[in-house]
């Protein structure tokens, strides 16, 4: 929940409920980004919308979310590095077109790094 303070009252927010418990916060300028069981969601706190989704790795032989916590950095304001168990994602913020549907910046990942399985048969 986000509490704004306006010149006669304060206004609350919320902007996640519902699918399980907050592992990781970080917050750099206008944007705040948060892991949970599902994945990983940038907010805009400046144009109060949400940025992106990024779902969290799923399938056999993935670890359940709250056996590896994740780590969220921002190395720079538009640059979000995600850490989760062995993998690590690197997302830049992006600007687009305005559109009514969509928000005015998303996420786009330029990197992924993640080890190789090997099997020996």
């Amino acid at each position: 929940m986000i509490n704004t303070k306006g010149w006669f009252s304060n206004k609350d927010n919320v902007i996640h409920a519902g699918e399980g418990p907050v592992y990781a916060i970080a917050w750099r300028g206008d944007l705040i980004a948060w892991a949970n069981n599902m994945g990983v969601k940038v907010y805009d706190s400046n144009t109060s919308e949400r940025v992106t989704y990024v779902a969290r790795a799923s399938g056999p032989g993935i670890a359940p979310p709250d056996q590896y916590r994740p780590s969220l950095v921002w190395p720079k304001e538009d640059t979000l590095l995600i850490g989760w168990a062995d993998s690590v994602k690197i997302g830049v913020i992006k600007q687009r077109k305005p559109s009514p549907n969509q928000p005015s910046r998303f996420l786009q990942i330029v990197a992924l790094f993640q080890p190789i399985s090997t099997s020996v048969g």
